[in-house]
């Protein structure tokens, strides 16, 4: 995944006219799922906009409520959507049985969309984290992921999968050992944050894949979503 540099500028009570042009953009639409919600926040710079509670209160529409219990430090518009819409029920706030994804150039849309259904279900907020794609992956949330994949990249995206639920025994050790020792080398460390794939992994391994097998875009289109629905993931 290329780098993203990202600076944070913080908005001074002077600034109104600036947080209400942000509440007209990202305020929730009438027939928006929560679920979709988050996906267009997310998807349309959510990741890079972060918010103070004082900044965030009191500048959102009917039924948005942005402020979070975790002051530390400002929380991206991505991580407040996403915690907000996380405590209702998964059928309450739309999450898809499948996660369309018509060509090779939207491979990165639906990884991130994967990644924000993750965000959701975890249901907490993540310091120094400015986007979903740097998630580890979850290998149990890649199943609308999977069923909505090219069929040619499918068997790859399991193969994907099954490599990192059988990472999970061992990330769970390595964590369960390094979390009382604080003086654990740089390199241990290194190799625990790198192990599994993160969702911007997944993604960069199904691209790598698809032009070492010579798959393009226009290849790849064309399978309706609902006819998606049998792989067994």
């Amino acid at each position: 995944m290329p780098e993203i540099i990202t600076k944070e500028i913080p908005y001074s009570a002077t600034e109104a006219t600036e947080l209400a042009k942000l509440q007209d953009r990202y305020s929730r639409l009438p027939r928006e799922t929560e679920t979709e919600y988050v996906w267009r926040v997310s998807l349309t710079g959510g990741d890079r906009i972060k918010l103070s509670e004082e900044e965030a209160q009191g500048y959102w529409g009917p039924g948005v409520f942005l402020t979070v219990p975790d002051t530390r430090a400002p929380w991206s518009l991505t991580q407040r959507e996403a915690y907000w819409a996380g405590g209702l029920d998964p059928m309450e706030r739309g999450d898809p049985v499948t996660i369309p994804t018509p060509g090779l150039d939207q491979i990165t849309e639906s990884m991130q969309k994967a990644a924000c259904l993750q965000l959701m279900h975890g249901w907490h907020l993540i310091l120094h984290q400015p986007s979903p794609m740097l998630l580890k992956a979850d290998p149990n949330r890649m199943k609308p992921l999977i069923k909505g994949l090219p069929d040619p990249l499918k068997l790859d995206a399991i193969q994907i999968q099954d490599r990192l639920r059988a990472a999970l025994p061992i990330q769970e050790r390595l964590t369960e050992m390094l979390t009382p020792r604080r003086s654990q080398t740089q390199s241990t460390l290194s190799t625990l944050a790198e192990f599994p794939l993160t969702w911007g992994g997944v993604a960069q391994e199904l691209i790598n894949y698809s032009h070492n097998m010579g798959i393009s875009g226009g290849e790849q289109r064309g399978k309706a979503a609902g006819e998606n629905q049998t792989i067994a993931c």
